[in-house]
């Protein structure tokens, strides 16, 4: 696994490389905002009500605002229109029913894929596991997968579907580096235990045969 500060050095280069800052292929010429700062930081987690993790923190101070990475791109740190607070704070407010939502602590929706379709990070958990939440995706395809402890067949907490992505957000930002395709594997796991780089070995083996 990458150390930290190498990851962060190479999210950097890319999120201002405008051909690839971030995957989504509509928006050409598009690089990472300019990075936040302490003071931007501080209020979005008043916003949120919870402290983001540090790794989380350095991706938004040292690399940029938003707008890079895997998707759309992180979602702003900054407190403007559909910002990270806002994509958190909307599933957590109570619905027009004026019920509470069952929406877990943490749970922070970080990256947009487009058609209802998020990944958001568990800020609760010390290796930050990235789960899939797909509005689309009919039940029975989630239980061919790794349903998250919140999945709505398991404890209604969730209206879509969701399942655990990656083990780590480091991991999954490794792979984005390398340039997996995120989006299309998340639809291909069975399980987290899968080596994905042993699966790229034997593939190069069977070819070099």
């Amino acid at each position: 696994m990458t150390d930290i500060d190498t990851l962060i050095e190479q999210i950097r280069e890319r999120a201002q490389d405008d051909s690839r800052a971030t995957d989504d292929g509509r928006a050409p010429g598009k690089v990472a905002a300019p990075p936040a700062t302490e003071a931007e930081v501080s209020a979005a987690t008043v916003q949120l009500g919870f402290l983001l993790p540090s790794f989380l923190q350095r991706l938004y101070k040292e690399v940029g605002a938003g707008g890079f990475g895997p998707g759309h791109g992180l979602f702003s740190i900054l407190l403007e229109t559909d910002t990270l607070a806002d994509q958190y704070k909307a599933r957590r407010e109570p619905g027009k029913d004026r019920r509470p939502t069952n929406w877990p602590d943490g749970l922070l929706p970080i990256v947009d894929w487009g058609s209802g379709i998020l990944s958001a990070v568990d800020c609760m958990k010390a290796d930050l596991p990235v789960v899939r939440l797909d509005a689309n995706m009919p039940k029975v395809d989630v239980l061919t997968r790794v349903p998250s402890e919140w999945h709505y067949e398991k404890a209604g907490r969730i209206p879509e579907a969701c399942w655990l992505e990656a083990a780590s957000l480091q991991r999954w930002l490794e792979d984005w580096i390398e340039g997996r395709q995120l989006f299309y594997r998340a639809y291909s796991l069975g399980t987290l235990d899968v080596d994905l780089e042993g699966d790229d070995e034997a593939e190069e083996e069977d070819e070099e045969e």
